[in-house]
């Protein structure tokens, strides 16, 4: 589109508009407004109406619009792609460029148009007929109409169809002719893009394009997602939807979740003033209702009314939290696993590598690159192809597959029963209900159940499993936003070892996770996770035999061995400096090497760069805990840890060592001291009250809580509190620390309140 619009127009509006789904309502009295140059995203939690809204934008039949409607701008064009329009019928002998082009139809009638107007100018046409094909024929060029074709075949070649675009698309699947449409309305020629899902089916790379894609068209986009990377990326608003009233946000997902967990303090702020309002006219009416006369009557009367509408008054609205997600494990470290010659068609060719505890890998690359094979051949699902194969676990190591389409669940299985096998009746219930699966689906067989209800079955499965090893093929698949992050603050937390094939760059970022890719049929290593797989930061050649992790008899005689380097570090900066000056003397002559042999020297000078910094970071010395202090002749080292802090002693991590714990209580933020233990010594009286006055004295600084707790003996400096329990508050702190000055015990003189001494009343 070509400069139709500037960002002042506005090009759809709701008015009081309100969904249904039967007896459920989704939104009531939506007013609302998208103008060109805007990019909407609608989030919020599966089943809150995304889908049905795109549908009422889009027009067509409305079963779902209860009250108000939707208004576009008088010849605005609508493009849209629902989330399940892949599986819809396709016309007999249609390829995937067919169902492409067919989203161009509006385009095409406009050109058919121009085409039957210029068969009838004639010879001489009157200025009143020229005047009219040049306004059809300047809207045919603004809308791309001249080039739509070469537009559409680049677009096909971007999402993935170049090879595919003349197959039939009956015989294709659901996701190829969703990216089929995807492509056409890219290019229709459209003022609005409504998309449902459009990143699913797409790779990393596709994804990236999509997002410059759409930060180009300069009309307007609505679009539901579930990928925050993808989100941040593209939108300008997002239109939250669910828990109360539809909320609007300026910015991507991350500036909304800010804007969302602000309002969640201020709503839970108010809230506790409420309540602590409530409790004080309570006993205002009490006190008043005794006493009697006229004037407290009144006053008591005020005082009901005000407490009337305070009760009245709903509490402030819960915002939708990520439901808590716990993954077991007992897995310790060293070696786990060790694969040798692992072949498989012509996706994957002799491949031999070895994964160690608490290692975690993620599959990156395009669909049907053999990512999911890779995992279904460690799994055991499926043999090599090559003899020599060799599969070798650690004895007692628990692994656990979770496929992208059955998610761990047999089809006849209902997800109670599945559940129970491993966890019984009881903790089954309580987890299909943090993962909030509907209750009447509890006991269908997973067969019935949807993609959404079946991908949170198995991630209750997966949090009933007590696995040492976790391969997991695109597990965010129909996930929505609040499970997704759920899993995503699992999988961080677990110490497991995970190999995860997916699509969903933000999980990728917060696993830090090694980047594998299987190309031309071999495993293929990356530095820097995500990132580094960007710039092309290859860690290993492919082939190169230290792929395969150490031999058997080396992985035995070796104790922890985490850390030998790679073999394409050097083991000197020598080396390096080396490397590197011989990269940059190739690359001086820019006539010397083709565009593909300049990239592979690019990449060698990169990996040599990043081989001397490891190699300088190995040799620098460790850095400083951040935070220190003395108690009594001792040095108190400090480092936050989660939403506390972990303290030791100078010289003695192991023996004397302090959590300290931060929690929000009535009396405000209190930081708890746990003590560590060491079975073979124990700290000096001395010691130990140097250890805990330090904590705490680090707990004030670092996070300033309102008091420290402590249990056990008397650590000395503090008050008691209970049998066992001892608080340092932050007034006698601050006084210590000499931040407050000391009370005076003497009581303060009486001051006459005239210029006369004071009498003293006599008493009757």
């Amino acid at each position: 589109m070509r400069g139709r619009h500037d960002h002042a127009t506005m090009l759809i509006e709701t008015r009081g508009l309100t969904l249904r789904r039967g007896d459920r309502e989704l939104l009531r009295d939506l007013d609302w407004s998208v103008a060109a140059g805007e990019r909407w995203a609608l989030v919020g939690p599966n089943g809150v109406g995304k889908s049905t809204l795109l549908q009422a934008l889009a027009g067509g039949p409305q079963p779902a619009v209860h009250e108000g409607g939707v208004r576009r701008a008088p010849g605005a064009w609508v493009a849209s792609v629902a989330q399940h329009e892949g599986d819809a019928a396709v016309p007999d002998g249609a390829s995937l460029r067919d169902l492409a082009w067919a989203a161009c139809a509006p385009l095409r009638e406009l050109g058919a148009e121009l085409d039957r107007r210029a068969a009838t100018l004639g010879g001489a046409p009157a200025a009143a007929e020229l005047e009219a094909y040049g306004a059809w024929e300047a809207l045919f060029h603004d809308r791309g109409g001249y080039d739509v074709e070469a537009r559409l075949d680049e677009a096909l070649t971007r999402i993935g169809l170049a090879d595919a675009a003349h197959h039939d698309a009956a015989a294709a699947s659901g996701g190829e002719r969703r990216r089929a449409r995807l492509a056409g309305a890219l290019v229709a020629g459209a003022d609005v893009l409504l998309l449902d899902e459009p990143t699913n089916h797409l790779d990393l790379a596709t994804r990236g394009w999509l997002a410059e894609r759409l930060a180009r068209f300069e009309g307007a986009v609505v679009f539901a997602s579930h990928d925050r990377a993808w989100i941040d990326a593209v939108a300008t608003h997002v239109l939250l939807l669910g828990e109360g009233a539809p909320r609007r946000h300026e910015g991507g997902y991350s500036r909304a979740r800010r804007a969302e967990a602000e309002r969640q303090r201020a709503d839970a702020k108010a809230e506790r003033l409420r309540r602590k309002r409530i409790a004080e006219l309570e006993a205002m009416a009490a006190e008043l209702r005794a006493q009697g006369h006229r004037r407290a009557e009144a006053r008591r009367r005020r005082a009901t009314r005000e407490l009337a509408g305070l009760q009245a008054a709903p509490p402030a609205a819960r915002r939708g939290r990520a439901p808590g997600v716990e993954l077991g494990t007992e897995t310790e470290g060293g070696e786990l696993a060790r694969f040798a010659h692992l072949t498989a068609g012509d996706v994957l060719h002799d491949a031999t590598f070895a994964l160690r505890g608490g290692e975690r890998w993620a599959l990156v690359g395009p669909s049907g690159s053999g990512k999911t094979t890779l995992l279904r051949l460690l799994a055991g699902e499926i043999d090599s192809e090559d003899p020599r194969a060799r599969r070798w676990w650690r004895p007692g190591t628990a692994v656990w597959f979770v496929d992208q389409h059955d998610r761990g669940l047999p089809d006849d299985a209902a997800p109670v029963d599945a559940l129970a096998a491993w966890v019984g009746a009881t903790r089954a219930a309580s987890l299909l209900g943090r993962v909030r699966l509907a209750r009447e689906a509890w006991s269908r067989p997973a067969a019935t159940l949807s993609g959404g209800e079946r991908a949170r079955a198995g991630l209750a499965l997966l949090m009933a499993r007590e696995a040492d090893v976790l391969l997991l093929d695109e597990p965010t698949n129909d996930l929505d936003l609040p499970m997704i992050e759920a899993l995503e603050a699992a999988l961080r937390a677990t110490h497991a070892a995970v190999v995860i094939a997916t699509h969903d760059a933000r999980l990728l970022e917060a696993l830090a996770a090694e980047v594998v890719t299987i190309e031309d049929g071999a495993c293929v290593r990356w530095r820097g996770g995500l990132a580094g797989w960007r710039r092309g930061a290859r860690r290993r050649e492919p082939g190169d035999p230290a792929f395969a992790g150490p031999p058997a008899e080396a992985a035995a005689g070796r104790a922890g061995g985490a850390g030998d380097a790679p073999p394409d570090e050097p083991e000197d900066d020598a080396d390096g400096d080396r490397e590197r000056a011989f990269a940059e003397e190739v690359l001086s002559d820019p006539l010397r090497w083709g565009e593909r042999e300049r990239a592979r020297w690019l990449s060698r000078r990169r990996a040599a760069e990043e081989a001397l910094l490891a190699g300088w970071d190995r040799h620098a010395e460790a850095a400083l805990p951040p935070y220190r202090t003395r108690e009594a002749g001792w040095r108190v080292w400090g480092e936050p840890v989660d939403a506390g802090l972990r303290v030791w002693l100078d010289g003695d991590d192991d023996l004397g060592q302090v959590t300290v714990r931060i929690a929000t209580t009535a009396a405000g933020r209190v930081g708890h001291v746990v003590a560590g233990r060491a079975d073979d010594r124990c700290l000096t009286r001395s010691a130990r009250r140097a250890l805990l006055l330090g904590a705490a004295r680090l707990s004030f600084y670092v996070h300033g809580v309102d008091a420290v707790q402590v249990t056990g003996a008397d650590p000395g400096g503090f008050e008691p509190l209970a049998p066992g329990w001892w608080v340092w508050r932050r007034p006698a702190f601050e006084r210590q620390e000499g931040w407050r000055r000391p009370q005076d015990p003497r009581p303060a003189p009486r001051r006459p309140t005239s210029g006369r001494p004071a009498r003293r009343r006599a008493g009757r």
